[in-house]
């Protein structure tokens, strides 16, 4: 269990992945990539063991500096992370989830971003798009037999991503790559992006639950959605005709809302009632940044 975590440790956590993402234009960097993704998911996975609200607070946030990439991955790792601790996984299994969410977009970060501009991929660029899994396989098998669990789901993950949106039915097997897909799935139709398109985490879980034919997957879906609960840490909130921002709800069932309408006097509330709320994912802006910081609390 993590310790005197700030928010510091999430920024860290973002710039990790974007560094790792970078690495497969560093051949002389390849041998570190495996050290880093294996600590990078370790990392993951303890600060959502400690720290939930705060780890869930990132699919409220789009950090643009680093990109739709880079967001993409981190939305997908957040939610294996929810999807493991809800279904009850040890750390193991949750790290080797994690750790293939990593991989997953490791050799194409420029074509993922291009694709997410609405930008032409050229020739090259659809090739190495086509073969991105086996490549980060390849990668992966230079630093040795340790890594073919992971290896393995990636060579699934294309079929099984499939198979959660096919009708009818394609039987699947594997809960980890199930897991991995379905991550996948829901990172990238929330992911923010400029062009629009993204929608909201409540809609994507909907959609996907009434799509797949995938028992696993709806179950999935649905003991994630018990365990985030009905409101997104630093997400909007509605409530008497006020944009809030939402942090969380304590023990005696209050939501805990700010109000930064007014920057130089940020407002707190707490409050019990319905909120009405817009879970879709933001432009990170200077004074959502507290939000992160008061997420940081084991609930």
């Amino acid at each position: 269990m993590m310790e005197n975590v700030t928010p510091r440790e999430l920024a860290r956590l973002f710039d990790s992945t974007h560094q790792l993402l970078k690495l497969y234009h560093q051949k002389q960097k390849w041998s570190q990539i495996f050290p880093l993704l294996s600590n990078l998911a370790e990392r993951y996975y303890l600060l959502y063991q400690a720290y939930p609200k705060a780890m869930q607070a990132q699919l409220s946030l789009y950090v643009a500096n680093h990109g739709y990439t880079t967001n993409l991955v981190v939305n997908q790792c957040v939610v294996a992370c929810i999807l493991c601790r809800s279904l009850n996984y040890n750390q193991a299994i949750s790290e080797q989830i994690i750790s293939c969410c990593l991989a997953n977009y490791l050799c194409v970060q420029s074509q993922s971003n291009k694709l997410a501009a609405s930008k032409a991929l050229t020739p090259q660029d659809k090739k190495l798009w086509q073969c991105r899994h086996q490549l980060a396989a390849k990668l992966l098998k230079e630093s040795g037999s340790h890594t073919l669990p992971i290896q393995h789901l990636l060579a699934r993950l294309n079929k099984y991503k499939q198979a959660l949106l096919s009708a009818p039915k394609i039987m699947i097997y594997d809960g980890a790559t199930t897991l991995v897909a379905l991550a996948n799935i829901i990172a990238m139709n929330t992911t923010y992006r400029e062009s629009g398109g993204h929608i909201s985490v409540y809609k994507a879980l909907a959609d996907i639950y009434l799509r797949t034919p995938n028992e696993f997957a709806q179950n999935a879906i649905k003991a994630l959605i018990a365990h985030i609960g009905p409101y997104i840490p630093a997400s909007e909130v509605k409530y008497a005709e006020q944009v809030l921002i939402y942090l969380a709800t304590d023990g005696h069932g209050r939501h805990i809302l700010v109000d930064v309408s007014r920057p130089e006097k940020i407002r707190w509330h707490r409050i019990k009632a319905n909120l009405t709320t817009c879970a879709k994912q933001k432009r990170l802006v200077k004074i959502l940044a507290c939000s992160t910081q008061f997420g940081l609390v084991r609930t």
